[in-house]
């Protein structure tokens, strides 16, 4: 840790390498940290990151961290803030695209939720969710087939249908 870090940066560093060295049952150690940090940025709002780090909040400890850590990172570094909703965005958006894990998909589409943003289509991540893990044995049972291909159509409309 340099001399210049500021606590925010001090903060990354010890989660990065806590989250990263212990198993989930060892998650409950970052908890008062968390809880530290929350009051000092009611103090001081002077988070001072840059893209790289905030990057890496996302990619490192939002994505390894339990789910209940995460809305108090995500106010710690203020990735709800206008200028980190496009960086928080177009990392949830990649990694939607780059994972076929229907969990992890799950998660940052709770990321999402959390930074309140619906800056991504609905269909965009309700879909792999759906589908992602069978995917490719619904295109071979459909293929070209017109009618295999409508009736699937009905039954994706038949499960989010809300005039029944």
């Amino acid at each position: 840790i340099q001399q210049s870090s500021t606590p925010y940066q001090t903060l990354y560093m010890f989660l990065d390498h806590t989250i990263s060295t212990t198993n989930s049952k060892k998650h409950k150690m970052v908890l008062p940290f968390i809880e530290q940090f929350k009051q000092i940025t009611l103090l001081d709002k002077n988070i001072e990151l840059d893209d790289t780090i905030k990057y890496n909040i996302l990619l490192k400890i939002c994505r390894r961290c339990i789910f209940s850590q995460l809305e108090s990172i995500i106010d710690i570094f203020d990735l709800r803030a206008i200028e980190n909703q496009t960086l928080a965005t177009n990392f949830i958006n990649e990694q939607i695209e780059q994972h076929q894990d229907t969990t992890f998909i799950a998660h940052m589409t709770k990321i999402l939720r959390l930074l309140e943003s619906d800056a991504i289509p609905l269909e965009k991540i309700i879909i792999p969710l759906v589908l992602k893990s069978q995917w490719e044995t619904i295109k071979f049972i459909v293929e070209d087939n017109k009618l295999f291909q409508r009736k699937l159509l009905q039954t994706v409309d038949g499960l989010i249908s809300t005039d029944k």
